[in-house]
């Protein structure tokens, strides 16, 4: 692959697509559940965007939670945005953590 325009949500669908049927029907779903979910997303989505707005870092960090879920082999990014130091990947690290994200199966893929 050389190139990708990725999002939030195509970084952690899997947090977001239920967390949108839980917003989006507050009739059939609880306050708790609604609450459940934010808690989720507020780990990774601080992680990648550290309380500011999307900008070639944030990219390169989502970049980095996609590389560490086994989904991206790199997460290398082309200049002028600089690589992730070791200090931002253990941030990114532990916001996957923090929202239970696990690591993809990616060989279901595979030719």
């Amino acid at each position: 692959m050389d190139g990708a325009l990725i999002g939030f949500a195509g970084c952690v669908p899997e947090i977001i697509c239920p967390a949108r049927e839980v917003f989006a029907n507050p009739d059939k779903h609880t306050l708790k559940e609604a609450q459940d979910w934010s808690d989720r997303i507020y780990h990774i989505s601080q992680a990648i965007y550290g309380g500011g707005q999307p900008s070639g870092e944030a990219h390169a960090r989502l970049k980095e939670a996609l590389k560490q879920r086994g989904i991206f082999s790199s997460a290398l990014m082309r200049k002028p945005v600089l690589p992730l130091n070791d200090e931002e990947k253990a941030w990114v690290a532990l916001g996957l953590e923090r929202s239970q994200l696990p690591e993809v199966d990616m060989t279901q893929f595979e030719d």
